[in-house]
C-alpha cells in the first residue's frame, strides 16, 4: 500500500465521521425547541469559522 492511498482512506472515513455527527446533529435540532436551534446554529457555525480560521494561521 503506497502513501497516497493511505491518506484516500484517512480523508474518506474522516468524511464519512463528519457525515454522521452533522446527521445526528440535524436529528437531534429536530427535536429541539426553535430558540435552542438557533443558538446551536450560531454556535456551530462559530466553530466551524473559528477552526477554519486556526488552520489558516
Amino acid at each position: 500500500m503506497t502513501v497516497e492511498i493511505l491518506i484516500v482512506l484517512v480523508a474518506l472515513t474522516l468524511l464519512a465521521i463528519v457525515a454522521l455527527i452533522i446527521f445526528s446533529a440535524v436529528i437531534i435540532l429536530e427535536s429541539l425547541p426553535p430558540l435552542l436551534k438557533w443558538v446551536f446554529g450560531i454556535a456551530i457555525v462559530l466553530a466551524i469559522f473559528y477552526g477554519w480560521y486556526m488552520l489558516n494561521n
